[in-house]
């Protein structure tokens, strides 16, 4: 009974205890990155990360850049999104079929 709780989806209790999900999704992830690692390993790949030491600063840039655009576009889009809504509560008709 105590697996069938963990591992099944509560379908009539209203749903899956947010736990039991954790749960098992940390179990898919595992299964994953162990299933990635056994076959890396089988290949006999190695990851070399050494190199990035020479490129930190272009990292950075980069990261900084990426943060940047992103909280440009959330700006942007929300500017898009409160003129749409505003549009579509609009009289004017015009603006209501722009929107």
């Amino acid at each position: 009974m105590f697996f069938k709780k963990i591992f099944k989806e509560n379908m009539q209790d209203g749903g899956t205890p947010w736990g039991v999900t954790v749960f098992n999704v940390g179990l898919v992830v595992l299964f994953v990155g162990v299933i990635v690692g056994l076959s890396v390993s089988a290949n006999g790949l190695t990851f070399d990360f050494s190199f990035l030491g020479h490129f930190k600063v272009r990292i950075a840039d980069g990261f900084r850049m990426t943060i940047g655009l992103s909280v440009l576009s959330l700006v942007f889009s929300l500017a898009i999104g409160i003129l749409a809504a505003l549009g579509r509560q609009s009289h004017i008709l015009f603006f209501r079929y722009l929107a």
